[in-house]
Protein backbone atom coordinates (compact mmCIF):
# COMPACT_ATOMS: atom_id res chain seq x y z
CA UNK A 1 0.00 0.00 0.00
CA UNK A 2 1.29 3.68 -0.99
CA UNK A 3 0.82 6.01 1.79
CA UNK A 4 1.68 9.96 1.38
CA UNK A 5 4.20 11.06 3.70
CA UNK A 6 3.13 13.19 6.64
CA UNK A 7 6.57 14.60 7.82
CA UNK A 8 7.31 17.05 6.11
CA UNK A 9 4.08 18.21 5.96
CA UNK A 10 3.98 18.11 9.60
CA UNK A 11 7.06 19.60 10.19
CA UNK A 12 5.93 22.91 7.81
CA UNK A 13 3.13 23.10 10.16
CA UNK A 14 4.74 22.75 13.33
CA UNK A 15 7.45 25.23 12.97
CA UNK A 16 4.62 27.86 12.80
CA UNK A 17 4.48 27.46 16.69
CA UNK A 18 6.52 27.92 19.49
CA UNK A 19 8.75 24.96 20.80
CA UNK A 20 6.73 23.13 23.03
CA UNK A 21 3.14 23.71 21.69
CA UNK A 22 2.29 20.09 20.80
CA UNK A 23 3.73 19.20 24.09
CA UNK A 24 3.13 20.27 27.92
CA UNK A 25 4.22 19.73 31.49
CA UNK A 26 2.57 16.64 31.55
CA UNK A 27 4.83 14.82 29.68
CA UNK A 28 3.34 15.00 26.16
CA UNK A 29 5.71 14.39 23.22
CA UNK A 30 7.42 17.79 22.07
CA UNK A 31 6.32 18.32 18.16
CA UNK A 32 9.93 17.60 17.37
CA UNK A 33 9.47 14.20 18.99
CA UNK A 34 6.49 13.31 17.28
CA UNK A 35 8.04 14.16 13.96
CA UNK A 36 10.91 11.91 14.34
CA UNK A 37 8.67 8.68 15.02
CA UNK A 38 6.19 9.46 12.60
CA UNK A 39 8.81 10.06 10.13
CA UNK A 40 10.50 6.93 11.66
CA UNK A 41 7.40 4.71 10.70
CA UNK A 42 6.95 6.31 7.26
CA UNK A 43 10.40 5.29 6.58
CA UNK A 44 9.54 1.34 7.25
CA UNK A 45 6.64 1.60 5.42
CA UNK A 46 8.41 2.89 2.75
CA UNK A 47 11.30 0.25 2.80
CA UNK A 48 9.05 -2.76 3.14
CA UNK A 49 9.98 -3.60 7.32
CA UNK A 50 6.58 -2.78 8.09
CA UNK A 51 3.93 -4.69 6.88
CA UNK A 52 0.35 -4.01 7.92
CA UNK A 53 -1.24 -7.33 8.71
CA UNK A 54 -4.87 -8.77 7.10
CA UNK A 55 -6.31 -9.41 10.43
CA UNK A 56 -5.09 -9.23 14.20
CA UNK A 57 -2.29 -11.42 15.62
CA UNK A 58 -3.66 -14.61 16.56
CA UNK A 59 -7.10 -14.17 14.38
CA UNK A 60 -8.05 -17.69 13.14
CA UNK A 61 -7.92 -18.31 9.61
CA UNK A 62 -8.82 -21.38 7.63
CA UNK A 63 -6.50 -23.36 5.37
CA UNK A 64 -8.04 -25.37 2.79
CA UNK A 65 -5.62 -28.31 1.39
CA UNK A 66 -6.23 -31.83 -0.36
CA UNK A 67 -6.05 -34.70 1.72
CA UNK A 68 -2.94 -36.95 0.49
CA UNK A 69 -3.34 -34.84 -2.76
CA UNK A 70 -6.06 -36.63 -4.69
CA UNK A 71 -8.55 -37.07 -1.92
CA UNK A 72 -11.53 -34.56 -1.13
CA UNK A 73 -9.90 -30.68 -0.45
CA UNK A 74 -10.20 -30.51 3.88
CA UNK A 75 -10.10 -26.91 5.63
CA UNK A 76 -8.03 -26.74 8.65
CA UNK A 77 -8.63 -23.84 11.09
CA UNK A 78 -5.38 -22.22 13.15
CA UNK A 79 -4.23 -18.66 14.40
CA UNK A 80 -2.47 -17.07 12.06
CA UNK A 81 1.05 -17.74 11.28
CA UNK A 82 3.89 -15.56 9.67
CA UNK A 83 4.13 -18.20 6.92
CA UNK A 84 0.36 -17.82 6.00
CA UNK A 85 0.67 -13.90 5.13
CA UNK A 86 2.06 -14.96 1.75
CA UNK A 87 -1.07 -17.36 0.70
CA UNK A 88 -4.02 -14.85 2.03
CA UNK A 89 -6.51 -15.59 -0.90
CA UNK A 90 -5.26 -18.65 -1.85
CA UNK A 91 -4.95 -21.41 0.21
CA UNK A 92 -5.22 -19.50 3.55
CA UNK A 93 -8.85 -17.37 3.56
CA UNK A 94 -10.09 -15.18 6.85
CA UNK A 95 -12.96 -16.08 6.81
CA UNK A 96 -14.83 -19.94 6.41
CA UNK A 97 -17.13 -18.94 3.52
CA UNK A 98 -14.18 -17.70 2.10
CA UNK A 99 -12.58 -21.19 2.13
CA UNK A 100 -15.57 -22.82 1.55
CA UNK A 101 -15.97 -20.98 -1.73
CA UNK A 102 -12.08 -21.53 -3.16
CA UNK A 103 -12.75 -25.01 -2.53
CA UNK A 104 -15.63 -25.05 -4.46
CA UNK A 105 -13.84 -23.48 -7.71
CA UNK A 106 -10.72 -25.57 -7.16
CA UNK A 107 -14.14 -29.03 -7.51
CA UNK A 108 -15.02 -26.80 -11.11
Amino acid sequence: MKLKRLTANFKEYAARFPEGYFGDAKGYPKNSIVYERLGYYEDLLETGKMVMLPCDIGSKVYMIYRFLDEGAWEIEEHKIRLEDLEHIGETVFLTREEAEAAISEKGR
